[in-house]
């Protein structure tokens, strides 16, 4: 679980870095901390779903782990991508 607890950190600090090759010119106060806070809520929610689905009632196993840790990445830079496509059609509207 430390592992997948990472993974949202990881997430996070891409999403920084990345929001600023996105959005060139504009602020960062724009962008740049709700692109973290969206990346890592992303990656928990995904995290969850996994842990939950691979072991509910118990502690987590070996394939929970893994899956979390996919769901984490998945789901963090899922909600950072609908981040980006809605920051840029507010900005062409």
């Amino acid at each position: 679980m430390l592992l997948i607890g990472f993974t949202w950190i990881f997430v996070a600090m891409a999403a920084g870095i990345l929001v600023c090759f996105i959005f060139r010119g504009r602020p960062w106060e724009d962008t740049g901390p709700a692109s973290i806070l969206v990346a890592a809520v992303g990656a928990f929610f995904g995290s969850f779903f996994a842990a939950y689905a691979f072991s509910p009632l118990g502690d987590p196993s070996s394939p929970a782990v893994v899956a979390g840790v996919i769901c984490s990445l998945v789901g963090g830079f899922g909600a950072f991508g609908l981040y980006v496509m809605d920051v840029r059609r507010r900005a062409t509207a």
